[in-house]
């Protein structure tokens, strides 16, 4: 199994007036994974993968000391490669195949004005608008109402306009600030989300498949409140975050979805509406020897899907009810600084069989609840120990630590599948991987 992503960016500031500034940014990426499998008849190679070129253009606008506006446009071009098969070798008994690209054309513009309106108050307002268009060649399939089978398909040539969409993105703050160490927020937006990731496993693989919004497919939109106060005590800050989030047009497959090398993936989507809410809080200390902070968030996210855990809510897999975090550095000299890191976060949700069973000659998974499960529990530790010196014209750095430090085996991914050995496949295999244990590492860099 191998994944990797490549990136290429280019960024131009300018100072127009004392009071206007603009920048444009132009970027690339390359995101691409592929696994083998082997000791295996089949013995074959899976590709796939996602580029994308944008532009981007901001202008800020500093109208007086009270306010400003911040303005732009952006344009986004997206091609993705679902994924390729072949064989690795003469005896291999798969056949080539390739999945059919897919390219979309993201547009946005956006503006947004932040106010001082008294002493104690100021204020955000912002807008924006995406504009969003599936582009040929490519082919798009209308299935039966269950969407077990194709009932017709369109061609379109390169350049036809497959799909279109577009979404109206506001967003607003107030801020109220009784003292200089005190702020209390309210917060309120909505957002569009074109691409889906699908995902077949209990956890989740680099392989997941991409998928960009279709005719089948709608886009996804969330609404979020959010309230917040912090405060400084002495050298400490303190902050309390709750909000509560909305969605709809969120995605999940039907069971015993069939993703891989499958043209008619969408077929194994359905669509329905979320929740989810969560109260954040953290304690920061930024000033003397020792520094650091430590957050607690608690959390709940749900989703109710028609077609889904026969139409009932269910926990998403991202679900992790508790979630902690502590990072704390001393700074044992000028030179030289000890810190660590520990991270623990719930189990997630994740669907398991019960059991599995034949139908004509092929063998199912059965499922009872979707999501019924827990996995156990993430957490980790590291630390590691900082060299610094500072010479007048450069500055080098070098790192030396122990991720994980205990060898916690924390779970990478889990998949199920029908135990072939078992007769009349009544039974599942569940696998599990981890990809690290406890593992030295080190660094060195420098800048001038």
């Amino acid at each position: 199994m191998k994944w990797q992503n490549n990136t290429l960016s280019f960024r131009w500031n300018r100072v127009q007036r004392s009071n206007l500034f603009f920048n444009t940014t132009a970027y690339f990426s390359n995101y691409s994974y592929n696994y083998s499998l082997l000791m295996d008849r089949r013995d074959f190679e899976w590709k796939a993968g996602l580029q994308e070129v944008g532009l981007k253009n901001e202008w800020d606008y500093f109208i007086d000391p009270t306010a400003s506006l911040k303005a732009g446009a952006s344009l986004t071009y997206t091609h993705y490669s679902p994924g390729a098969i072949k064989p690795k070798s003469d005896s291999s008994i798969t056949i080539p195949f390739t999945l059919r690209a897919q390219n979309t054309l993201q547009n946005a513009v956006f503006a947004g004005y932040t106010k001082q309106l008294s002493k104690g108050f100021s204020m955000y307002a912002g807008l924006r608008v995406s504009i969003y268009s599936m582009v040929g060649p490519g082919m798009t399939y209308e299935y039966s109402q269950n969407r077990d089978h194709v009932q017709d398909s369109t061609r379109y040539k390169a350049g036809g306009l497959m799909n279109f969409r577009a979404g109206i993105e506001p967003r607003w703050s107030l801020n109220y600030m009784p003292d200089s160490i005190s702020v209390l927020s309210i917060a309120a937006n909505r957002s569009m989300q074109y691409s889906h990731l699908l995902n077949s496993s209990a956890v989740g693989l680099p392989t997941d498949v991409w998928l960009p919004s279709n005719r089948n497919v709608a886009p996804q939109s969330a609404t979020l409140i959010s309230l917040s106060y912090k405060r400084i005590i002495k050298n400490v800050t303190i902050s309390v975050e709750a909000y509560q989030k909305w969605m709809k047009g969120v995605i999940d497959l039907v069971d015993n979805a069939q993703l891989f090398v499958n043209q008619y993936a969408d077929s194994q989507v359905r669509s329905g509406k979320g929740n989810a809410w969560g109260l954040e809080t953290m304690l920061e200390k930024k000033t003397g020897r020792l520094t650091g902070w430590i957050t607690y968030t608690l959390s709940k996210t749900d989703r109710t899907i028609p077609g889904v855990n026969n139409d009932l809510a269910y926990p998403t897999r991202y679900d992790r009810r508790h979630s902690i975090s502590f990072v704390t550095t001393f700074h044992a000299t000028k030179r030289t600084a000890l810190s660590m890191d520990f991270q623990f976060n719930s189990g997630g949700a994740a669907s398991f069989p019960v059991g599995a069973y034949e139908y004509l000659g092929a063998s199912f998974n059965y499922y009872t609840s979707r999501n019924g499960y827990r996995l156990p529990a993430y957490h980790r530790l590291d630390v590691q120990a900082m060299f610094t010196r500072k010479r007048k014209k450069w500055e080098r750095q070098f790192v030396v630590g122990i991720f994980n430090v205990y060898d916690q085996r924390n779970l990478f991914s889990v998949q199920v599948e029908p135990d072939t050995f078992s007769q009349p496949y009544e039974l599942s295999r569940i696998s599990a991987i981890s990809l690290y244990g406890v593992m030295p590492f080190f660094s060195y860099g420098f800048k001038i």
